[in-house]
């Protein structure tokens, strides 16, 4: 691989993006223009392509909305995933799954690089929602706020904040939770 060609994601030639390990491990399909949207994005596509999971069981959960330029070169990209599939006890590991891997293959290095912390926070498979043994009106533990922070992506993926927003380097990431019972995770680039 040349040194110009950046890794699958943000930058990357749509055409090589679906060679990718992101599109052919989570069965990324192009959607019919008669599919309707899930909730809007955070910022509006201006020129979006749209994928779902092939598979039945989470082809309404999951959308990925990439951005084009001229070249056919993502500019940015939206993944959306449905709050009901989060927040379900049986699916949620695929959800982080998919939120982890979508985070690992649009950020540039940088990028992903301050937000390991965040991302690794969304991967996990503890939610950080349970108490083990303790009464329903205990209060939640105070680790969790710490390790959560003021604007961490993290704590919008668990429900914990409304909205992220951040720039690092010339990649401005956004998360954040719909009205319409969605949660929106965008990256663009300038």
């Amino acid at each position: 691989m040349s040194h110009d060609a950046p890794p699958c994601g943000l930058g990357a030639r749509l055409a090589n993006a679906q060679q990718s390990g992101f599109f052919t491990w989570f069965c990324l399909c192009a959607v019919g223009a008669d599919e309707p949207l899930p909730e809007p994005a955070v910022e509006p596509a201006r020129t979006a392509q749209r994928f779902r999971p092939s598979g039945p069981r989470f082809h309404e959960l999951v959308e990925l909305a990439i951005d084009l330029n001229e070249s056919a070169c993502i500019t940015a990209a939206s993944l959306s995933i449905a709050r009901s599939f989060i927040e379900n006890p049986a699916n949620r590991p695929f959800a982080r799954d998919i939120a982890k891997s979508f985070l690992y293959w649009v950020l540039p290095t940088e990028a992903a690089h301050a937000l390991r912390h965040e991302i690794a926070l969304i991967g996990a498979f503890a939610d950080g929602e349970s108490v083990v043994i303790a009464h329903p009106d205990a209060p939640r533990p105070s680790w969790l706020d710490r390790l959560l922070g003021r604007r961490n992506e993290a704590a919008v993926f668990m429900r914990q904040r409304g909205c992220s927003r951040r720039r690092v380097g010339r990649t401005r990431i956004a998360f954040e939770n719909g009205r319409g019972g969605w949660l929106s995770m965008r990256v663009s680039g300038e």
